[in-house]
């Protein structure tokens, strides 16, 4: 030890500790003043999402509810009940145009779309399956019920 002494090993171990102790003073303070961009969590996946659809109307199925990136011309709601599909199977694909939820697609199935109604429950939504109700003096041959 005493050979160390007159290198001054332990004053350089001390101001070492202490540029590392300081580094840490001022990262822990700017978590403090700026807690909002440290605090986030974010899964690829329906955890944790507590945006749910909430039908406005039912005509979800008779007029496209639901436009996102990469289909802007809208997609109509297929299912009446939501269906139960686990939360960690599904992969979040975008919010929609409006940016009040998420957009999910499945693994098994990637054609179709869900959007999250309640914890592993999704509604389905895709291209139009539902004709409008029929109504006297339509024109002839236009379809007409479920």
């Amino acid at each position: 030890m005493a050979a160390n002494l007159h290198r001054s090993t332990p004053g350089r171990l001390l101001v070492l500790w202490a540029g590392l102790m300081t580094c840490v003073l001022i990262f822990a303070w700017r978590v403090h003043v700026n807690r909002a961009d440290y605090d986030w969590c974010e899964y690829p996946t329906g955890l944790g999402d507590q945006d749910y659809y909430q039908p406005f109307s039912a005509s979800d199925f008779h007029a496209p509810a639901l436009k996102f990136p990469g289909h802007p011309e809208g997609l109509y709601r297929r299912s009446g009940r939501p269906v139960k599909r686990n939360d960690a199977d599904m992969t979040r694909l975008a919010r929609d145009t409006a940016g009040r939820l998420f957009v999910y697609t499945d693994a098994r199935s990637p054609a179709k779309f869900y959007v999250k109604t309640a914890q592993d429950r999704y509604l389905e939504f895709g291209a139009r399956k539902f004709w409008p109700e029929y109504r006297p003096g339509a024109a002839p041959g236009a379809p007409h019920g479920l």
